[in-house]
């Protein structure tokens, strides 16, 4: 979290500085407010063993209104746009005691509610992460997707490694330059890396 913090933090400062309506005189206050919410990601009914062919879904649900770790309370419907929240999850399988992405051929994915896209991380389009659509349906941002795994073996549901390595999913919201939201969360009953793990037989 500090490590995507600081990244983000540069780069609204170093786009303020190319700016020149950024100047000396400019009186612009930035706000930036943390949330931490750790009951946002479930697995459905907290499955732990499928049968091969049987899919496991995940749900995401952000309540409009959440609380920052200052005690201030958000409406995040007043920073996003096209009410829409994003973020990324991954799917590993255990290979000879490694951790793995599973490759791209092997996902089969079913989206029920929000969008969910399969985006490669690099050119041979073969370690994929999931692209997450959480839509505003009147009361929370909802997404639901269910994942069909196609062979047995052990498998872990995680945040984006290439992003994080503390086991966090993170939410950027913001529809200004000045006012940011940062949520940080982790998969409900996940392990102290982050992942959730069930097995396929």
């Amino acid at each position: 979290m500090k490590i995507f913090r600081f990244i983000t933090f540069f780069i609204v400062i170093t786009l303020c500085l190319t700016n020149t309506q950024c100047d000396e005189d400019d009186d612009t206050v930035f706000v930036v407010y943390d949330v931490v919410n750790n009951e946002i990601i479930q697995i459905e009914d907290q499955i732990t063993t499928l049968n091969l062919g049987e899919s496991i879904y995940i749900e995401t649900t952000i309540n409009n209104i959440q609380n920052t770790t200052n005690n201030v309370e958000v409406n995040l419907l007043d920073f996003v746009e096209n009410e829409k929240i994003y973020n990324s999850l991954v799917l590993y399988r255990l290979n000879n005691n490694t951790i793995e992405r599973v490759p791209f051929d092997d996902l089969n994915i079913n989206s029920i509610e929000g969008d969910v896209e399969i985006h490669a991380n690099n050119s041979d389009n073969i370690f994929p992460s999931f692209s997450i659509t959480s839509t505003y349906n009147g009361t929370d941002f909802k997404n639901k997707f269910g994942i069909t795994p196609v062979e047995p073996g052990t498998y872990f549901i995680g945040p984006n490694d290439s992003l994080n390595e503390e086991g966090e999913v993170n939410y950027t919201i913001s529809n200004t330059p000045e006012t940011t939201i940062y949520i940080t969360s982790t998969i409900i009953n996940s392990n102290n890396e982050g992942l959730y793990e069930f097995v396929v037989n």
